[in-house]
């Protein structure tokens, strides 16, 4: 349908056409996602239903009426918050074995090699607030050599500094002199006179003096460590979508130390692909963002998502 249209306009030269069929696709492209969340939620509710269904046989046993039905209420809400993940995972599993897009459908084919595509200038950047300075700084000198060696000259490091703790800063100012000794390094350290909007606020602050030099900011957070493979996908997926605003990772825990840790970052590393596809089936374009381990766009990021405070 969409190469009807692009025919179309390219033999009739209409502006109307173009408009016309662009118009329509958007339309149906509502549509359909619509219909997808009908679908996930349906047979969220269908289990739910089906579990109460039987559950109510086993409460039968309550002889106080308002006691039973407050359990099969309580019994509902925590169903469906099983069988929300549940379905996701599913559905994420049936995506994966197809090797098909969540949200296209189409059959995912093997993206060339990321360096083969970057033609556009990419910051990294990461707030950082009272945050170990070791930890912070060595993350972000660990991606950079490592981005320097699969796409030199790409990418530039941004560490904003709002912390407030005179000892930590003298550290920050220390350690970043030590990476800077290399003078083709291109990481760069500021320290904010006032934390104004906090990490928020360092991040709007950066791209109001320095947005206009870069297409795209990858937005890390202080814990934050992203191998260079996964940095360049990044940029080369959004250069490659032109409509693309915004594209986030699915976040991986590292490093856990305790029990109830390590089985959350095995779990985390044995679901969190198939979730992640579930949610990109049902959400589409709406998903949430939570603010770090993604790649923005920058220009429309700053023509359109600019909040302003909220009193009090």
């Amino acid at each position: 349908m969409v190469e009807k249209f692009r025919k179309l306009g390219s033999t009739s030269g209409t502006r109307e056409q173009i408009v016309s069929a662009v118009l329509f696709i958007s339309k149906f492209r509502r549509l359909f996602s619509a219909s997808r969340r009908s679908f996930f939620w349906l047979l969220v509710a269908v289990s739910t239903g089906w579990m109460a269904y039987y559950t109510s046989y086993v409460l039968e046993g309550i002889s106080n009426g308002l006691l039973r039905a407050a359990v099969l209420v309580l019994f509902c809400l925590c169903f469906t918050w099983i069988s929300v993940p549940f379905w996701m995972a599913v559905i994420g599993l049936l995506l994966t074995l197809s090797g098909r897009d969540p949200l296209s459908f189409e059959r995912q084919k093997r993206l060339l090699p990321a360096r083969k595509l970057m033609t556009r200038r990419t910051a990294v950047v990461m707030p950082i607030y009272n945050e170990s300075s070791e930890r912070v700084f060595g993350a972000m000198a660990a991606m950079y050599d490592g981005l320097e060696a699969l796409a030199p000259g790409q990418f530039d490091f941004f560490l904003l500094s709002d912390t407030r703790v005179a000892e930590l800063t003298r550290r920050e100012e220390q350690l970043c002199a030590v990476l800077q000794e290399d003078k083709n390094r291109r990481l760069y350290y500021r320290l904010r006179a006032q934390n104004t909007g906090k990490k928020a606020g360092n991040v709007a602050d950066f791209i109001e003096r320095w947005g206009s030099a870069y297409d795209f900011m990858t937005v890390l957070d202080a814990d934050s460590v992203m191998t260079p493979e996964t940095l360049l996908q990044l940029s080369a997926r959004m250069e490659s979508n032109p409509q693309a605003a915004l594209i986030q990772t699915v976040p991986q825990i590292i490093g856990a130390e305790t029990l109830f840790g390590r089985m959350i970052q095995f779990a985390g590393r044995l679901y969190g692909p198939l979730l992640s596809r579930g949610a990109a089936f049902w959400q589409g374009a709406s998903a949430n963002y939570w603010g770090h381990n993604a790649i923005i766009r920058i220009t429309p990021f700053a023509e359109h998502c600019g909040l302003g405070s909220l009193p009090g």
